[in-house]
């Protein structure tokens, strides 16, 4: 990576993108939109598992939409019934409006009633998956820890690793680097504000964080 941060870099990545292993049985995965399209397959292949029975994307337009041309949750419908065209529609919820993490799970919590009326966050859902692009994985799971501590959460990103989300953002022209150390700067942030709960963050991710923002600084 340029400016020497290759260590650097690695450490934020390996620690944002928050993996949790094995997968259980769930009563709902959840793709958090982006312009990654893995993770729509993800939530795909979960469902194809039988992880769960019901599949919410969500997101409208915002700072990861990039050329798109239409809200990240709607992108990811298209690409599931590209990848897995057995999924029935009346599996999957879509929540077109939200504009960031925060929306996404405030506009998200009533839909699984439109599939089973029980069902809603509040009451009936007891055990989530999350699923985001690698890089927002953790803030994602740290934002529904602080907005769901009732619901048991289990993170799923896409199968990645950095060269690859590297090209990915590149692609859309867009820095992981400079992502990455935006990404910790909310997580160290957030907290204090109410966005997200708080999370130890090891000393060699805060070492990463210091180096990439000193070099970004330079």
């Amino acid at each position: 990576m340029e400016g020497g941060a290759g260590p650097a870099v690695e450490a934020l990545y390996d620690y944002l993108a928050a993996r949790d292993a094995p997968v259980a049985p769930a009563d709902l995965v959840i793709g958090f939109g982006h312009f990654d399209p893995r993770v729509s397959r993800r939530c795909g292949d979960l469902w194809e598992a039988g992880l769960a029975d019901r599949i919410l994307f969500t997101g409208g337009v915002g700072a990861g939409t990039a050329d798109l041309g239409k809200p990240e949750a709607l992108f990811f419908w298209d690409e599931l019934r590209l990848s897995h065209p057995h999924i029935p529609a009346q599996a999957v919820l879509i929540e077109l409006d939200s504009r960031h993490t925060g929306e996404n799970i405030e506009m998200s919590q009533g839909l699984p009633r439109a599939v089973s009326p029980e069902a809603c966050i509040e009451q009936g859902i007891e055990h989530v998956i999350l699923v985001a692009t690698p890089a927002r994985q953790r803030r994602v799971w740290l934002a529904c820890r602080q907005h769901w501590p009732h619901v048991r959460l289990t993170n799923a990103p896409p199968e990645s690793a950095l060269q690859a989300d590297v090209a990915l953002f590149a692609s859309k022209g867009r820095n992981l680097r400079e992502l990455l150390a935006g990404e910790a700067r909310r997580i160290l942030a957030y907290p204090a504000l109410g966005y997200i709960a708080a999370d130890e963050v090891p000393g060699n991710v805060l070492a990463a964080y210091s180096e990439l923002t000193s070099l970004s600084s330079c």
